[in-house]
């Protein structure tokens, strides 16, 4: 599968969950963004929204361990900026599990397409495409 055709489908399970959170938040009545422990309805709220985001991870798992950690360094990259062969280097010397990639991935939420959007960018000042990762 292609780099771009991962990417996309992270994004779509991404915007997804985020879209299922609100509705979730709406219909509880609370916000999506804070949660008092002692207030059942946010309790309820923010145990169906970890099991939306959980479905993003999901999503991530299917792959392997090497393309989690390209989309991982391009997370980085689109994030701390540097170059890419540099995030790369910085993802193989943490040596995290498949698990450990997926999960920090899709930890970042809201900001993940914005991270992606500024690491395409960035591929492409470096002169690659994202298809020859």
């Amino acid at each position: 599968m292609k780099m771009s055709d991962i990417i996309q489908g992270l994004l779509k399970e991404e915007e997804d969950c985020q879209r299922k959170c609100q509705e979730i938040a709406e219909r509880n009545g609370v916000s999506q963004f804070e949660l008092n422990m002692s207030d059942t309805k946010q309790v309820k709220s923010a145990a169906e929204q970890w099991v939306e985001g959980r479905k993003v991870e999901e999503y991530l798992k299917q792959f392997d361990l090497d393309t989690l950690r390209k989309v991982e360094a391009l997370v980085y990259l689109g994030r701390d900026g540097g170059t890419y062969q540099h995030q790369c280097a910085n993802i193989n010397r943490l040596n995290q599990s498949k698990d450990a990639a997926a999960n920090t991935i899709a930890s970042k939420g809201e900001c993940l397409k914005s991270y992606l959007d500024s690491a395409i960018e960035a591929l492409r000042g470096e002169g690659k495409n994202i298809n020859e990762l």
